[in-house]
């Protein structure tokens, strides 16, 4: 019941550094990915190099050189890669072997964790639905240009927001709940919970038994004309049912569908 809070803690532990490391390339990775059993690692260089490392025996399994705008996530055993101005393909890692997948460029997009199912927004801003075991697709959403998008971890529901209306769809396409207001971020949990990000809030939606938002004010101060930018939330995390909000402030704060608190505070981060 606790694998995805692991595969969270696993993810992060690819930023904080792990108690082993791996000789990896040196230039920039813009992806860094776990596979469903966190045995293996996705990694996309700014080089356009897809690679794919075996953790358990620390090897390389497969690399992979596309166009340096390329970035990949796994589907399932595979990784779908998808170059910015070309059709996307699913790479088998283990058997070298490509799947041609008939649709066109795919700028964003997120996977169950299965990885049977990817939400994807296309180079137009549309919003779609893969099936990855028949590599056809379908529209959600239609006439919409959508800005964010985010899939349940068993593919229950679909997440989309565009300039001013986030809406939340079953596997069929059927609208569950809706909400008005400019987005900065979506995202959910992997149970029934969808949130998104405005500038001072964050709302969050409890789809069951029947959907429910409920308003999170943040208590960011304006600011006095002239002054510096008050604090605002740049990522969000879901520790279970616990939804964790980092601020540029350093400040980490963590609601649980009651109440806000600060959890910790953070002096700084490093980049290496």
């Amino acid at each position: 019941a606790r694998v995805g809070d692991a595969r969270a803690v696993a993810q992060a532990a690819i930023v904080r550094g792990a108690a082993w490391t791996m000789q990896v390339p040196e230039d920039l990775t813009v992806v860094a990915e776990l596979s469903a059993d966190a045995g293996f690692l996705l990694q996309v260089t700014r080089d356009g190099f897809v690679r794919v490392w075996d953790l358990d025996h620390r090897r390389l399994v497969i690399a992979r050189q596309y166009p340096h705008d390329v970035r990949a996530l796994w589907a399932g055993k595979a990784v779908l890669v998808t170059p910015a101005k070309a059709a996307p393909e699913l790479l088998d890692p283990f058997a070298g072997t490509i799947q041609a997948v008939s649709v066109g460029p795919i700028t964003w997009a997120t996977a169950t964790a299965s990885g049977d199912r990817v939400a994807y927004l296309d180079d137009h801003g549309a919003a779609n639905l893969l099936e990855v075991a028949t590599r056809t697709a379908r529209p959600l959403w239609p006439g919409h240009e959508v800005k964010e998008i985010e899939i349940a971890s068993d593919g229950g529901w679909i997440a989309l927001a565009d300039k001013a209306t986030v809406v939340v769809l079953d596997a069929t396409g059927s609208e569950l709940a809706s909400h008005p207001g400019p987005v900065l971020r979506l995202f959910g949990s992997r149970f029934d919970e969808i949130g998104y990000a405005t500038q001072d809030k964050v709302w969050i939606c409890k789809l069951t038994p029947k959907p429910v938002w409920t308003e999170v004010e943040l208590a960011t101060p304006h600011p006095a004309p002239g002054a510096a930018r008050p604090p605002f939330p740049i990522d969000f995390a879901f520790r279970g049912h616990e939804l964790d909000i980092y601020m540029t402030s350093g400040k980490v704060l963590a609601w649980n569908g009651k109440r806000l608190w600060e959890r910790l505070t953070l002096d700084g981060m490093t980049f290496r």
